[in-house]
């Protein structure tokens, strides 16, 4: 009985904090663009860049990232 609290416990706390996660992060702005993208990798937010990259283009985590360090590199 004590394992299926612990359980629960568990699902309830990753539901609550992938949920704060979201609220937690910016959303992409109305007209967002590449060169959004790029003054967010020049301030260093690698990992909104990949986000917003991901939105704008439709690419999966893996391709979003590499075009981001694509952009880094270029710098």
């Amino acid at each position: 009985m004590t394992l299926i609290y612990i359980l629960l416990s568990l699902a309830l706390a990753t539901t609550v904090l992938t949920v704060v996660g979201r609220a937690i992060a910016p959303a992409p702005p109305v007209n967002l663009s590449d060169e959004k993208i790029r003054q967010l990798v020049q301030q260093g937010d690698r990992e909104q860049a990949i986000d917003w990259y991901s939105q704008l283009h439709g690419e999966d985590f893996n391709k979003a990232k590499a075009a981001v360090d694509e952009m880094i590199r270029q710098l």
